[in-house]
């Protein structure tokens, strides 16, 4: 099911000032770092960041640029859908996604799961809203989150190529 994509050099390093710069401008602004995993936050950015350029370049979408201080939020617009991209270093890994980002300005539409770090990434599926936000799908790690299982995620869909970056 997984779609696989490599970033450049380029792209990495990209990425990396990208990753350095949203985290910095979101700790200057005073958004609060709500990060369940306990991982470095600083490397969690800058893989967030190259899993969005992943998506991007997959999609042949301009890739995220932006560094704006920000909370929550859709990453990409695609065919008029929210898309939400969520990124894991484990190849088992779950799309985990906590409540509030569900229930922020109401949340995004789809949430996809990338899996890997720089430079290799797989797509390896998406869920909807309302398959995701099932009560069965709760489950405590270390807060309450819903999480699915990448045997659970739908194909990867075929979007326009004339979607815009949020």
């Amino acid at each position: 099911m997984g779609i696989e994509v490599s970033l450049t050099p380029e792209e990495c390093r990209i990425c990396r000032l990208l990753g350095d710069l949203r985290r910095s401008n979101n700790r200057t602004a005073g958004v609060k770092d709500l990060l369940v995993a306990k991982e470095d936050p600083m490397e969690r950015d800058v893989q967030g960041v190259a899993a969005e350029m992943a998506f991007a370049k997959y999609y042949n979408l301009y890739p995220p640029v932006d560094v704006h201080a920000r909370s929550g939020g859709e990453d990409f617009v695609l065919n008029g859908r929210k898309i939400d991209v969520k990124q894991t270093k484990y190849p088992d890994g779950r799309l985990i996604v906590p409540p509030y980002k569900v229930e922020k300005d109401g949340g995004s539409d789809n949430y996809v799961l990338i899996t890997g770090t720089m430079p290799n990434f797989v797509l390896q599926g998406h869920a909807r809203k309302e398959d995701l936000c099932d009560p069965k799908n709760l489950v405590m790690l270390r807060s309450l989150v819903y999480a699915l299982p990448i045997e659970e995620l739908r194909e990867m869909p075929e979007y326009e190529r004339n979607s815009t970056r949020n």
